[in-house]
């Protein structure tokens, strides 16, 4: 299996089932240790169900990447983005002193543990920036757990900056993210 190609693409109504599947399995990986297992199910049951996701998928401006193995179905990750969606209190911004509008959201993005370090995130990232750019966003912005280290260095590397924070609901927990950007420069004419 290590030696195993896989494939990105735009994931239509009938992933709900397999995206749901997914994120049920890699949710707990973004959570800081103290999140409590009642909390990622409960977050699980409501915000990463089948028909939310069934919802998602058909919602306009809402556009799913999944990723999954050459050989065998099942999916081992997925990317969300959402159109126009901004954090409240937080710019936008592409530079440290040029505020941007026309947001996309980056709200999931998410790989099996037993593929992680094998270039699956990448390749999600690399088709959310994609998208961005083909589309016309001036930003790219995302919130992740501030304890999630390996997810922090991900971003960074990635060209996403810290310029805020917010709090994210996890079943009755109140957790801290940080909110990062990134500037999307525009298609090359």
């Amino acid at each position: 299996m290590s030696d195993q190609a896989f494939t990105v693409r735009r994931a239509n109504a009938s992933d709900a089932a397999d995206i749901a599947q997914l994120a049920a399995a890699t949710f707990a990986q973004a959570c800081p240790p103290h999140t409590s297992d009642a909390n990622i199910a409960a977050h699980i049951e409501t915000a990463l169900s089948p028909s939310q996701f069934e919802i998602d998928l058909t919602t306009d401006g809402t556009v799913f990447y999944v990723a999954e193995p050459d050989e065998g179905q099942e999916l081992i990750g997925y990317a969300m983005l959402v159109r126009g969606v901004a954090v409240p209190g937080v710019k936008e911004r592409a530079e440290p002193t040029e505020p941007r509008s026309n947001p996309v959201e980056l709200r999931r993005i998410y790989v099996l543990a037993s593929w992680q370090g094998r270039g699956v995130a990448d390749a999600l990232m690399e088709c959310s920036l994609h998208h961005s750019r083909t589309h016309g966003y001036a930003t790219i912005w995302l919130g992740t757990n501030e304890a999630n280290t390996r997810a922090m260095s991900f971003y960074e590397r990635n060209g996403f900056a810290i310029v805020g924070a917010r709090n994210f609901n996890v079943g009755d927990a109140i957790e801290c993210d940080h909110v990062l950007v990134r500037h999307i420069d525009p298609p090359a004419e």
